[in-house]
């Protein structure tokens, strides 16, 4: 329906053979007119000039018919001047109407995208705070494990368990979400950990879960206690049982352990500290996991 009251506003000029306004259109017909009156006063004019002097010598009225004529086309002209007048009022009218009803249009489309930035605005910080609390969570679990962390393991884990680091890489994730949207809210400038964990052949970035998992598996690893090591089997096929003693055949896999002397020093119960040697797939694990700077 609005397409076609809006063709029935419109007109298709003869000469410029494009779509117009009504009001255009009649500014147009009423120029051409006083364009065309205005060439046939030009001649009426040049007609009378040459008819006078014959036509008072002769006595006859030519000239006068003349006259007439020319006045008759110069009052005409003087209607249409007046109503091309009005035609450009209208003209002008129509433009103004339009252009504020576009203003009017552009003004409430404005307010609809301020609307909607508020809403986003509410949005964006509700899961801000969310994620603040997320993160106050996490750097106090991390707070938390590296107190309890022996001394020489805390050397090797305590810099990844600290608030900066879960900061870095909690700004990494949100540079890794931030790539994937058109406006980005952080950029890569501003997270120098993306560029240590980013896959430079593909771009790949782990989450901020994957690395913040890979940290917590290497704590659980190197804090496990060593796997219990087993003595080899002798050649005769004798069988080891824990103490190093061996058996032949069905006799009982118990070995009688012989009691230390009285002078014998106290054995050391101290707990021993993680060797480096004991911790080699720790060590390895962390240096897959601590990035580079």
């Amino acid at each position: 329906m609005g397409l076609l009251a809006s063709a029935k506003r419109m007109w298709r000029h003869p000469t410029l053979q494009t779509w117009i306004s009504r009001q255009e259109y009649n500014v147009h017909q009423v120029t051409e007119r006083i364009a065309a009156i205005a060439a046939e006063i030009a001649a009426a004019e040049t007609e009378l000039a040459d008819a006078a002097l014959a036509s008072t010598l002769a006595g006859d009225n030519t000239a006068n018919e003349i006259a007439s004529r020319l006045a008759s086309l110069r009052s005409q002209r003087d209607v249409l001047e007046i109503a091309l007048g009005r035609a450009e009022d209208a003209e002008r009218q129509r433009v103004a109407d339009a252009a504020n009803r576009e203003a009017a249009s552009a003004a409430r489309a404005a307010r609809q995208h301020a609307g909607r930035m508020v809403r986003a605005a509410r949005e964006c910080s509700t899961h801000i705070e969310a994620l603040q609390k997320s993160f106050d969570t996490m750097c106090q679990a991390a707070d938390s494990a590296s107190i309890l962390l022996p001394l020489p393991i805390h050397f090797k884990v305590g810099d990844l368990l600290t608030e900066h680091h879960m900061r870095e890489v909690t700004k990494a994730e949100a540079h890794r979400h931030a790539r994937q949207g058109v406006h980005q809210f952080l950029r890569a400038q501003d997270a120098p950990m993306s560029r240590a964990i980013e896959d430079f052949a593909t771009g790949a970035m782990p989450s901020l879960e994957t690395t913040i998992s890979e940290i917590a598996a290497a704590v659980k690893r190197v804090l496990s206690p060593p796997a219990p090591k087993t003595e080899p089997a002798s050649q005769t096929g004798d069988t080891v049982v824990p103490g190093g003693v061996a058996v032949e055949g069905d006799a009982p896999l118990l070995a009688a352990t012989p009691e230390p002397a009285d002078d014998a020093p106290e054995p050391d119960t101290a707990p021993t500290a993680a060797a480096p040697g004991s911790a080699d797939g720790w060590v390895e694990v962390m240096r897959a996991v601590e990035p580079t700077t």
